[in-house]
């Protein structure tokens, strides 16, 4: 039987993380690197075939998940990078989820991260992102660690965001479900520990998400940090979760959304790191 990574399996040498360690904090982004390469998968995700937002969703969860799991902090950012860049093959092979012998994207993303000699791991991940843990996957039929650790969690990540969004002729699927569905391919299709890691972060973001605000761009103060992705009607991230808002960046969304005449609404944390508890101001 394959088995799944012990809490201290890790490819970097790198001090382990704690997985409800706050995000950096703010007013700059976290890795300008990342952001660069988050920037353009957005411009590569709103094709018609991709989902918007999908590689950075599943990026940042992998790389929790990976937080879970004990990894160093430079192993959890070659799983963040390699989970932004699993579909970038779909460039060339643009198949659609569900469609048989999907690897051809999945082998076309490593040939084009070849050449950048850096990225060694990151090109493991994308080829072997469709291998199932029982041996039953693309494109080589890899079973339990031979497959990377960083492909095995992007498998479930990215599972996961397409349920819950939908892909092609599916429809969106409810957590609850989606959990279920994830939990039943658990020792077949996905490794048993990346499932496991992923239920832990949706734990503790469903106790999170219970003290976040809406507020509209009105209500804005500086400090305030954002608790979800803010992204345009295209799809396209306009400031991504954990930003921390600055006077200047309030005034040019509240800009933004006069000229496009559109009524934003943001997801702000009730408690950011370091932070007393938000304080509301009145809507004027």
């Amino acid at each position: 039987m394959p088995q799944s990574p012990r809490p201290g399996d890790a490819t970097s040498a790198a001090a382990p993380v704690r997985p409800d360690a706050p995000p950096p904090p703010c007013g700059a982004w976290p890795d300008p690197f990342l952001r660069t390469v988050e920037l353009l998968v957005a411009l590569l995700e709103s094709r018609e075939w991709a989902v918007a937002g999908h590689a950075r969703r599943v990026g940042r969860l992998a790389r929790r998940m990976a937080a879970q799991l004990g990894l160093g902090a430079e192993a959890q950012r070659d799983i963040h990078l390699g989970a932004l860049l699993h579909d970038i093959g779909a460039v060339a092979h643009p198949e659609r989820p569900g469609q048989p012998g999907r690897q051809g994207h999945a082998l076309a993303g490593e040939t084009t991260l070849m050449p950048l000699m850096d990225l060694p791991p990151v090109a493991c991940m994308v080829r072997q992102h469709h291998e199932h843990w029982d041996g039953q996957g693309l494109p080589d039929g890899l079973a339990g660690d031979a497959i990377c650790l960083g492909a095995r969690l992007i498998a479930v990540a990215s599972d996961w965001d397409r349920l819950l969004q939908g892909s092609g002729a599916e429809r969106p699927m409810p957590p609850e479900l989606a959990r279920r569905h994830l939990r039943v391919g658990s020792g077949s299709r996905y490794d048993p520990a990346a499932v496991q890691a992923l239920m832990r972060v949706l734990d503790e973001d469903s106790g999170r998400q219970v003290d976040d605000h809406r507020l509209g761009l009105r209500q804005l103060q500086p400090g305030m940090v954002l608790a979800q992705d803010l992204l345009s009607s295209r799809g396209v991230m306009l400031l991504p979760a954990g930003y921390t808002f600055e006077a200047g960046v309030i005034r040019q969304l509240t800009e933004f959304a006069r000229r496009e005449q559109l009524s934003l609404s943001l997801h702000v944390r009730a408690h950011p790191p370091g932070a007393p508890p938000l304080s509301l101001p009145p809507v004027t």
